[in-house]
Parts: C-alpha cells; structure tokens; sequence
C-alpha cells in the first residue's frame, strides 16, 4: 500500500509541476490530492523524521506565520491573503515532512515534464494570437510585442514576466542534462532555440536581463558548459546568443526604456517602465512611514491607492498597481521585520546552492531574487506555487546523486 501511494504521489507531482497548464480550480484540486498522499506518507514514516526536515520545514513556512501575525496585528480583514499565502506552508510540510527526497532520476523527469508543460504553455499562447481575433482596441503605436504580450496574458492566464521565468527554469534544466547522443543533442538544441525565441517574443525585461547575468555568473564560475562543444565554439555560441538577446530587448521595448523613470509620461499606452516610476515614487513615500510595522498585507493596498491619487489622466486612474517590487511588499505590509524574514529566505537556497555546487538551484534562487526586483512574485498563485513547490524539490533532493 505504501509503494501504491508513493508511486500516485510521484505522478501527482508532475501534475503540480505543470499546475499553469491547468485552470486554477482543477490546479487546486491537484495540489489537494497531492498534499493528502503526502500527509498520508508523512504520518506512516514519521519514525524516520530527522531533525533537518523539522527545520526545514520551520524556516521555509516563515513567510506563512509573519503574514498571519501582521494581518492579526493590523485592522481589516486579510483572509483573501492567508488562503492566497497557503503555499508557503503546504509544500514545506508535504515535502520535508513526508521526505520527499528524489533521486537524479526523479528530478530529471519531474524537470523534464516542467519542460513539456513549458511548451504546451507557449503553443497555447501562440495558437490564440493567431487563431482568436482579440476585441481590444490596439493603438497604432502598439506593435507586434506589445500585441503578443497582450494576447498571451488574456488566453493564458499567466503575465509574460512569469511565464518568462518558467522559459529561463526550463532552459537551465536543459543545459544541465546529459546529452548522451546525437539525437538526444539534436532534440534539445531544437528545444532550446524554440524556448529562447518564445522568451524573446515575450520580452519581459527583468527576466531576461536575470538570465544574461545567471549565464554569465555560471560560465565565469565554470558552472555552465555545453557538452559536445569545444571551449572555442561554446565562447563564440555565448558571445552570439548574449549580443542577440540585449539587441533583441533594446530593439523589442525600445520604446519604453527611453521613458524609463519618467512617471508622469504613463498614459493609456500602458508604458510599463514609465508606469513604474510612479510606483516606485509611492513605495518610497510610503516607506518612510511604514518602514517599522508596516500597514498590514490586508491594508497595502489601499495606502497605496491613496497615493496614486496625485498621477491623474494616466493609468493610475484605471488600475490598481502593486509596488512590483516583492522586497517592498514586505516591507510596506509587515515593516523590517518582513523585509528581514524576505531576505532570510531567500538567501537560504542559494547559500545551499553554493555549498553543495548545485548549478540548477543557483540559478533557479538567482532567478527569482533578481526578479523579485520588479515583480510581486509571492503575491500570485502562478508565481508561489512554482517557487514553493521547486525550491523545496531542489533543496530536498537527493545530494548523493547529483545532477
């Protein structure tokens, strides 16, 4: 029984793996299904429960126990963020708890349906922008990017800047398998180039400036090598691939970085990098407020409504924007402390990463503390789930038999 019960728990987690191919209820009845078989697993070898997985399983549910205790500690009703925040400690717990430690060749599988889901993510998108004719009315100055950005985020459910990022996860799982043949090579060079140009079509800018500075890290640290490449040609293939993306990027949101820190030109055009200026304008100015308790999670929002009021005629007046900096969410809604226990967290996998010479968990935590930068990451279910749920696999994994 115990064997039939591990096994569905395996197949369950590569249903949780690819949870953004899903619609949202059917992801959370999978997520359900999977944590009972963990709990289940859980209670029947708790006998061999060390104290590494208590631990574990402590610090990385902080998040979940400072949002419970800011929300309580501040007026208003905040159960809409505790039921959104459950990640933070269901995962913990299924996975350290019921030790869940899988071996390279389970992390290869698990990583490999990731990179199918990935895929199927982008042929969606693809397929509606050609396909279904969109009822927005585009201006004459939104081009082809601005276009398909729209319309990924309108069919798919899941904004550019995160499906960038399951993009960049899925092209360093690639480049860390072994290509055993040519075949093999020649499938995952396909893959590679298709992944890329979706990423390049996406062009969220954050994410791919994150992944030029992760590529450079690792190649400089050796970390990174292709193998059936001599060092000559893997030099020239790295040069190529990193001059093309920034000229992709600078040539893609050209028209927005030349406005960048310019708050007031934000207008019905939706120019994201001008748009931010006002944000970052109201995240300071509430900052030297808040900088102690913070305003609670239940109430950041509101604060910063308030302050939007100044930026009148633009895109203020029509969306509520959050600080799209996660690192500021923290500290608005739960004061330094927050912003501590952020920090804590986050530095932990990649402390661990270094340690153990793990080149997937280094860039999978660079990932997402680089683009926590510009983006609420923690604050939507595409984005918890997808860091809860592989850094706890990453952490947990089997290190005896690395990747």
């Amino acid at each position: 029984m115990t064997a039939t019960i591990h096994k569905i728990r395996t197949y369950l987690s590569w249903l949780v793996a690819v949870y953004f191919v899903f619609p949202l209820l059917w992801a959370s009845y999978i997520i359900a299904a999977w944590g009972l078989c963990s709990l289940i697993i859980a209670v029947i070898s708790y006998k061999g429960l060390k104290k590494r997985d208590v631990f574990m399983t402590g610090f990385y549910a902080l998040p979940f126990l400072l949002l419970v205790l800011s929300i309580f500690t501040h007026p208003g009703d905040g159960s809409s963020i505790i039921e959104k925040s459950l990640s933070f400690i269901v995962f913990p717990v299924c996975i350290f708890m019921s030790q869940y430690k899988p071996d390279k060749k389970e992390t290869e599988k698990l990583l490999i349906v990731f990179i199918i889901g990935t895929i199927v993510l982008c042929i969606k998108g693809i397929l509606f922008f050609v396909i279904v004719t969109s009822e927005y009315q585009y201006e004459p100055q939104h081009d082809f990017i601005f276009r398909y950005r729209h319309e990924f985020n309108t069919n798919t459910w899941i904004p550019p800047t995160y499906a960038s990022i399951y993009l960049i996860f899925s092209i360093f799982s690639i480049l860390l398998f072994p290509w055993k043949n040519k075949r093999a090579r020649s499938i995952l060079w396909m893959t590679l180039i298709f992944l890329g140009g979706n990423l390049m079509l996406l062009s969220a800018k954050m994410p791919i400036l994150a992944f030029i500075f992760i590529l450079v890290f690792l190649f400089v640290r050796k970390e990174l090598t292709i193998p059936g490449l001599n060092k000559r040609w893997t030099l020239i293939l790295f040069g190529i691939g990193l001059v093309g993306m920034i000229s992709l990027l600078g040539f893609t949101r050209w028209n927005e970085l030349i406005t960048a820190f310019n708050y007031q030109s934000a207008d019905p055009t939706e120019n994201s990098v001008g748009i931010r200026g006002g944000i970052n304008h109201c995240s300071f100015e509430l900052a030297e407020k808040y900088y102690l308790w913070g305003t609670g999670p239940q109430n950041l929002q509101k604060e910063l409504n308030w302050c939007y009021y100044q930026f009148e005629g633009n895109d203020f007046d029509r969306h509520e924007f959050n600080t799209h900096n996660q690192y500021f969410d923290y500290l608005l809604s739960s004061g330094l402390l927050g912003l501590a226990v952020l920090v804590l967290v986050m530095a932990g996998p990649l402390i661990w990463g270094f340690r153990h010479r793990d080149p997937l968990l280094i860039s999978f935590a660079l990932l997402m503390i680089l683009c926590m930068l510009t983006e609420n990451l923690l604050s939507r279910q595409a984005g918890i789930i997808f860091y809860c749920f592989f850094n706890a696999i990453l952490l947990n994994r089997k290190r005896t038999d690395p990747l």
